[in-house]
């Protein structure tokens, strides 16, 4: 079930499938995790971000007037926000994955504060991985308890 959210591209915040790109598919063919990241920013940014949406839509330009600046700037500082708001609303399925802080480095732009929250959220640690983990007791009979989590 949580490789579905990487190789089917789904937002681990609404369980949506992502709208795929043709450019960020080639960019990043051999980098699964940083595949599904990229276009999740691209998502989240569409998606779940509606200041974002009201820039381009039919009053978009009055909308924009007073506080946007240059296109890339503004789209950088939203991917980061992005970026940001995915690892913290998203850590468990994320985790779940194998995205780890260093997928997050290998986007455009990726500044140290969103590293920072992604090396506090992000620990490499898959739940699958805990649950088949086994404990071993000796009794001092020299009887062995093990009891296996699965």
């Amino acid at each position: 079930m949580s490789n579905d959210y990487l190789n089917q591209k789904i937002c681990p915040l609404c369980s949506r499938k992502v709208e795929q790109s043709d450019y960020l598919n080639e960019l990043f063919s051999e980098e699964p995790e940083v595949n599904y990241l990229a276009h999740l920013v691209t998502h989240y940014r569409h998606n779940h971000i509606a200041s974002w949406n009201r820039c381009w839509g039919r009053h978009g330009s009055r909308y924009r007037r007073n506080w946007f600046g240059d296109y890339d700037e503004e789209k950088a500082k939203v991917n980061e926000r992005a970026k940001r708001q995915i690892i913290r609303k998203g850590k468990a399925i994320l985790n779940e994955v194998g995205i780890l802080p260093e997928h997050f480095a290998r986007l455009q732009n990726t500044e140290p504060k969103t590293m920072e929250v992604a090396r506090k959220y992000l620990t490499g640690v898959k739940v699958e991985d805990t649950l088949t983990s086994s404990i071993t007791v000796e009794f001092d009979s020299g009887q062995e308890l093990t009891d296996k989590a699965a």
